[in-house]
């Protein structure tokens, strides 16, 4: 649980990281990565 919830917070910032960037593309891209790519827990 402690690791699912540490995930979340990386990323929050890494979108956040993104969105202060303005590389929506690479956002997009990021996301897609982390929820359809990534095996979950």
């Amino acid at each position: 649980m402690l690791k699912k919830f540490h995930s979340a917070i990386n990323k929050i910032a890494s979108i956040d990281y993104f969105m202060k960037q303005k590389r929506d593309g690479e956002l997009i891209f990021y996301i897609f990565f982390k929820n359809y790519i990534v095996p979950r827990d």
